[in-house]
C-alpha cells in the first residue's frame, strides 16, 4: 500500500466509530458534536450549516493529523426516534402532618 493509501486507511479507521449527534434547541440553534476522534462540538442556524461545518472540520483533521487533503464527503442523516420512557404517576398512601412549634 502507498504512503498515502496507509495515511488515507489510518484516516478511515478513526472515521468508522465516529458518531455525530445534531440537536436542535428551543431557539432554533442546531449543536453538533462528535462522540469521538475526531472531537469537535458547535453551533449553527441551520441543518444545513452544522453539516458544512461538519465537514470542513473533517477535512481539516485530515489534512492537519492525517497530511489527506481533497477529501470530498457527503453527509449522511439517520433520525434517532425519542426513547420512550415510561411515566408512572405515584399516588400517595397517606399524608404526612408537619407540626410547626
Amino acid at each position: 500500500m502507498t504512503d498515502y493509501g496507509t495515511r488515507l486507511a489510518a484516516f478511515t479507521d478513526k472515521l468508522a466509530n465516529l458518531d455525530v449527534q445534531i440537536s436542535v434547541n428551543e431557539d432554533g440553534v442546531y449543536t453538533a458534536c462528535s462522540s469521538s476522534e475526531p472531537r469537535f462540538c458547535f453551533d449553527g442556524y441551520s441543518q444545513k450549516e452544522v453539516a458544512a461545518r461538519t465537514i470542513d472540520a473533517l477535512k481539516s483533521y485530515a489534512r492537519v493529523y492525517h497530511d489527506l487533503h481533497d477529501l470530498h464527503f457527503s453527509p449522511h442523516r439517520e433520525d434517532v426516534p425519542p426513547p420512550h420512557i415510561k411515566f408512572e404517576t405515584s399516588r400517595p398512601l397517606s399524608k404526612l402532618a408537619l407540626a410547626v412549634a
